[in-house]
Order: structure tokens, then sequence, then C-alpha cells
């Protein structure tokens, strides 16, 4: 992902220096405090150069559960860290390009100086090809990778992010302790997420409640797609009916329409196996699902008693009557 980062306020003044961190990177004390020329590729003029070479960062600790549900902890250098130090650093009339992903992982190497041997390549003791995809894809839900050969060593240059539901790519790899041989391999992914469905069968034009849903987690082609909080689908109507265990489509749903008082409608009583119906007028504002007072027409040449009765709103031609 790349980011841009003005610290003047000319922006034709400024001069340019281009930042690029992979999504892997590798420190003997994983711990302790590092400077960014050593885990970044920095491109810009001498002396810019020079102060972005010396920011001091530091890898944050961050506990996750294997496979197992065993704890253990990894370490982590955030997009905004590096961002937050770059704005420390005083430089002026600088403009600030970064491409790194938005969580980069810390690994300490295997090796000690011994240039015959290489970084580490990944393994049960290493992060895994699925956290490195989510890392890259900055998502939350699941992800299944396979892979055409083991991961080569050396530190991932290629691509900088993923986004989620792509089917395959090619990671490219850099070994840094082999002359800066890149090595590829080609990843498929098979991307999950939780989303809400349906409990039970929703009705065309039906407030959809709380009670209407439940989770599940399914496979996905693209984001964004299916409702994945209750915030985006509660009081809303979908324009045809969803059957039971279907995923709640965001493109079907719409808003619930705010029906004002006045407006004539058809009541529907429903008793038993018998069902009657009138007409009326809202007495006032509501919406699908809402419990409101209506005004039955009478026959009546009375007009001044009026009949008023508690419906719910079914859609903006019709309300059932409320029996207890």
């Amino acid at each position: 992902m790349l980011l841009i980062l003005l610290c003047c306020v000319d922006a034709h003044a400024a001069r340019t220096a281009r930042i690029e961190i992979p999504s892997i990177i590798y420190i003997q004390d994983v711990n302790g405090a590092f400077r960014l020329g050593e885990i970044a590729h920095i491109e810009a003029d001498a002396n810019i150069k020079s102060r972005l070479d010396d920011l001091i960062l530091s890898a944050k600790p961050e506990v996750i559960n294997n496979k197992n549900k065993v704890k253990a902890q990894r370490y982590i250098l955030t997009r905004d860290q590096i961002l937050n130090a770059v704005k420390s650093s005083g430089l002026e009339n600088t403009r600030i390009e970064l491409k790194a992903p938005a969580k980069i992982f810390v690994e300490r190497p295997s090796y000690e100086g011994n240039e015959t041997e290489s970084e580490p390549e990944f393994n049960n003791n290493n992060l895994n090809l699925s956290n490195l995809i989510k890392s890259l894809a900055a998502w939350d839900g699941g992800v299944e990778v396979s892979s055409n050969m083991p991961v080569p060593p050396g530190v991932l240059v290629e691509p900088s992010t993923i986004t989620p539901g792509t089917a395959a790519a090619t990671l490219k790899f850099r070994d840094y302790k082999n002359k800066g041989r890149v090595k590829s391999i080609s990843v498929r992914m098979i991307w999950s997420q939780n989303v809400l469905v349906a409990a039970r069968t929703i009705p065309r034009d039906k407030p959809i409640r709380p009670q209407d849903l439940m989770r599940r987690s399914i496979k996905i082609t693209k984001p964004g797609v299916y409702a994945v909080s209750e915030s985006e689908v509660i009081d809303n109507i979908s324009r045809k009916a969803i059957k039971q265990g279907e995923p709640i489509e965001l493109a079907l749903l719409s808003g619930p329409n705010n029906i004002k008082k006045g407006t004539r409608v058809k009541i529907i009583a429903r008793l038993g196996g018998i069902i009657a119906t009138s007409s009326g007028v809202l007495a006032e504002d509501g919406k699908p699902g809402d419990l409101v007072s209506v005004k039955v027409a009478s026959s009546s040449r009375n007009t001044r008693k009026q009949n008023i009765i508690k419906a719910y709103i079914i859609n903006e031609n019709t309300v059932e009557a409320a029996i207890n």
C-alpha cells in the first residue's frame, strides 16, 4: 500500500524520499531497538537518507493462538509506527512515499554471521503462509493457502498488498544472503468470512429483526458482498425473500421507509383461520415493523367518533392489526 505524507506547506518545493519495507523483516534482537535503515530500502538525497536511516524503531509483542490453541508470541512493526517516526524526524520540504503493509512481522534470523547459511524458511516455528497473506490483505477472516513449492529463504519483496478474494498470486522473495537472488512461488487462496445468514426464511419487504439472524462462516470471492454486522441489516427490508441459511446480500437491502401520518392503508386482521380487511389512515409516522396508531374508516355518519387501533406497519400500503 502506498501512502503519501507531505511534510511541508509548499508541495512544489518538496523533495521526495521513497521508503519501501517488506512484509517480513529479520532482526537479531527482535525485542530491542533498530534503525529504519536496517529494514527499509530508502531512495532520497544523501542528507535526507541519512536522517531517515537513523530513525529508531522497535517491534511490539503480539500474542496469538496457533492451531492447537496454544498461545505464542510474535513481534510486529506497524505502518503507523513508521509514519509517526517520520513525522517526528523534523524533516521539512520533504515528500515521503511509504510502501509497506499495515502490519510488518519481525523475525529473528536463524543464522549468525555465517554467509553460507541462508535466512530461515517458513516452518512451524515461523509465520505461516496463511498469516502472511492475511497481513498483506489486512484481512480478519480466514484464508486457506496452497503453494507450488516450499517458501524460499529471504524477504518478501512483492506484492506489498493482496486484495481479499484474490484466487491466485505470485510471491517474490529476495535472499540478501545469496547475492540478492529472487525466487518466486505461486499460491492459490480460498477466502472465508463470518457473515450473517437467515435463521429463518425472511419474507420480502418485511423488516429484518435480530431474531431473524445467525452467523456462519462461508467461502467468498469478494469482500463487502454480505452483511457482517447487525447494524447493516436490522430494520432494513429485502427486495426478495431470503431462505433459511442464506447469507444476507447487502445489495438486496434497502433502508426502512418512513411512512407519514395521514397515509391511507389497508388493515389486515387475523384471528385463528379468519382474515378480515378494512381501510384506515395512519395516525402517526412510522416505518415497516413499527407498532402505530391507525384510524379505522367508519361507515357511520357520526364522523366525530373514530375507532383507533394499534397495528404493525407491513409496508407503505398495509398494516396488520395487533390482536392480543
